[in-house]
């Protein structure tokens, strides 16, 4: 699916969400960095010389949500994958930046790794 080089990054300030996104994801064999705070995640990605092909973010978070999250990495990482999660649907359709997925907590594993698939193919 993809190199092994390449890494994933899961932010939630909910851990237990985080860690269970995290959890799923080593069953598909990816590389996955979890983190709670979204500021560790910009001083992770500036910091790192992996190639880091996506980012799964919730929403609200303190401090930086999602998509402030997302654009930031995105100005890093131009060709970075972004996936949004939100327990709101409307966050997803009033977004000014354009997320590459958008799933909707209660999370379900299959729809989260389906997505994953996808977008590491493209």
């Amino acid at each position: 699916m993809n190199k092994e080089s390449d890494i994933i990054i899961v932010v939630d300030d909910d851990a237990v969400i985080g860690i269970s996104v995290a959890e799923y994801l080593q069953t598909l064999n990816l590389r996955i960095f979890v983190f709670a705070d979204p500021r560790q995640v910009l001083s992770f990605v500036s910091g790192t010389k992996h190639k880091i092909a996506l980012l799964i973010a919730d929403y609200n978070m303190l401090g930086i949500n999602g998509e402030e999250l997302a654009e930031e990495v995105k100005r890093l990482i131009p060709e970075i994958k972004t996936i949004l999660m939100s327990g709101n649907v409307d966050i997803a359709e009033s977004s000014m930046f354009k997320f590459d997925g958008f799933l909707e907590k209660p999370l379900f594993a299959h729809k989260l790794g389906e997505m994953v698939k996808t977008l590491l193919k493209k």
